[in-house]
């Protein structure tokens, strides 16, 4: 089990560097100078997505332990992978890996104030909350994006057949996520295969639900706020998609009867399955939206890029003049 968590901690680590290769250091300054997606990206997801937790198990009177599972996945920050999936539908990167680290940070304080509303206050269930994983979780979102836009700003010239380092280390790092859900997916299937059978329906309609109804409100929000239709689709990807692995280690630290935990794990367990699909077409969906925005809005790298593609168009259609 600890090979697979380094493994996984490795595709991370590609990933997002080959997510801070698709910016620069402007983009993200950029995000940060206008908070308004963060501020409603941090909105949806420590207010929206715990109450929306919460309500789905009331609806369907699911048990208190199974419930506070779901409610689990429903308090964690935005999941890692919401940038990757954020780069494939050609949303805002810049703004998503913002978010992601903006809430992380935020759950420092925002995560267990939910965790006691939500689980102690209604269920009468005391949980603890994995500080290290949440300080983990926040630098593999930091420091490879970070350094992939170090390597995007300083590699100017030089490369490898008809490319720039820093576009290799890009292709690499989308590959590597797609390598990444597709044995996450196997892997899923095959070690909790006693999730077909021993789940009750309800608890499948429930975590089936959590992604969609979020994403759709964080969009929603997100309209409502005038933002871009890539902006929307960023936010509502970091409101639907929840690092439901930290859900998973909330559970393992909060509780020793083995009973009571596979009954709480039963919640991210099933959001994690429901999460692999429900993300694939949820980034067909926003690629197509995207596709219909006006290129000037910023995608990656922002309006800078496409400026500094029209400069070199410019000087070349200057240079074919003075030949």
């Amino acid at each position: 089990m600890e090979l697979l968590t380094i493994a996984l901690a490795l595709f991370l680590v590609l990933v997002g560097f080959g997510l801070g290769t698709t910016l620069e250091p402007s983009s993200i300054r950029a995000a940060v100078k206008h908070p308004s997606g963060l501020i409603c990206a941090a909105c949806c997801q420590f207010g929206f997505m715990p109450l929306i937790s919460y309500l789905l198990c009331n609806a369907f009177s699911l048990p208190k332990d199974v419930a506070l599972g779901v409610i689990l996945v429903g308090s964690s920050p935005g999941g890692s992978t919401s940038n990757l999936f954020t780069y494939w539908c050609r949303g805002n990167v810049a703004l998503s890996i913002a978010a992601s680290a903006f809430s992380t940070l935020a759950a420092f304080g925002l995560m267990p104030l939910a965790l006691y509303l939500y689980g102690e206050e209604a269920y009468g269930i005391e949980t603890k909350i994995p500080w290290v994983s949440l300080v983990i979780s926040l630098l593999l979102c930091v420091v490879p994006c970070a350094c992939g836009i170090g390597l995007r700003h300083k590699n100017t010239q030089g490369g490898c057949r008809g490319m720039m380092y820093w576009e290799w280390a890009e292709k690499v790092g989308s590959i590597a996520g797609g390598v990444f859900l597709a044995v996450a997916v196997v892997y899923g299937c095959v070690t909790n295969e006693e999730l077909f059978t021993a789940t009750d329906w309800k608890i499948w309609v429930c975590c089936g639900l959590q992604e969609p109804i979020g994403a759709l409100l964080g969009f929603t929000l997100a309209a409502v706020t005038g933002l871009s239709i890539r902006d929307r689709c960023t936010i509502a990807l970091e409101t639907g998609v929840q690092a439901s692995t930290l859900a998973i280690a909330v559970t393992e630290l909060s509780f020793s009867d083995g009973r009571v935990k596979d009954r709480v794990m039963k919640g991210p367990l099933t959001y994690s399955l429901f999460y692999l699909f429900h993300s694939m077409w949820i980034v067909l969906l926003f690629r197509r939206l995207t596709s219909e925005e006006p290129q000037s809005v910023h995608h990656g790298g922002g309006v800078e890029l496409t400026k500094a593609k029209a400069k070199a168009k410019a000087t070349t259609t200057e240079d074919k003049g003075r030949v």
